[in-house]
């Protein structure tokens, strides 16, 4: 019990260092997001508007929260050591993997959806806060997250499943009965002695 408090105060710590991280580096956030979309779009692709200066915005930072959040709930009733370090290595190998899946399809999103193209020398203007920063966010912790619920309930299926050599019923050796249970018995004839 005191644990699972000490787990949830830690948590609780977490999520407020990462809302405070995800303000300060909001600005950041979106300036990686659109090089990202540009250098995976498959054609040329630029990005016009005046200066992004924002302050005290807190969209990126309560999505950015659900990152612990998500990662509490996959790893909450994980007792093995290994297994939480595994989980560790998935999200961190999962995030950016989603999240490059979801600016190359917002790369593919911006070339169909716009109407009134702007070129300039073969470059592909888009407006630079038309750019879907929090869904993008969004969609790639979600599916870490989901995608780490799969792969939990994949390895505990695995480490559960009961074997021939390790059920034991009550201290019994049921693999050794049951094969003694197996062994053919001889019919003995009884000898009845006539007096």
């Amino acid at each position: 019990m005191l644990k699972g408090k000490r787990k949830l105060i830690l948590l609780i710590l977490i999520v407020i260092l990462t809302f405070i991280f995800g303000m300060r580096y909001e600005l950041d956030y979106r300036i990686l997001t659109r090089r990202t979309v540009k250098y995976l779009a498959d054609y040329k692709l630029g990005f016009y508007g005046g200066k992004d200066f924002r302050i005290f915005e807190t969209d990126i930072a309560f999505i950015l929260t659900l990152i612990p959040i998500g990662f509490y709930f996959t790893s909450r009733k994980v007792s093995s050591l290994k297994k939480i370090i595994g989980l560790n290595l998935i999200y961190l190998i999962l995030i950016p993997t989603f999240y490059c899946l979801y600016c190359f399809l917002e790369s593919q999103f911006i070339k169909i959806t716009i109407t009134n193209p702007i070129m300039n020398d073969g470059i592909l203007k888009y407006h630079q806060n038309n750019v879907n920063y929090r869904m993008i966010l969004f969609l790639t912790i979600i599916s870490t997250f989901i995608s780490g619920i799969i792969i939990k309930k994949i390895t505990n299926g695995k480490s559960q499943l009961p074997t021939t050599y390790n059920r034991n019923y009550g201290g019994f050796d049921y693999v050794r009965i049951h094969s003694e249970l197996l062994t053919p018995v001889l019919n003995r004839k009884l000898t009845h002695i006539n007096p």
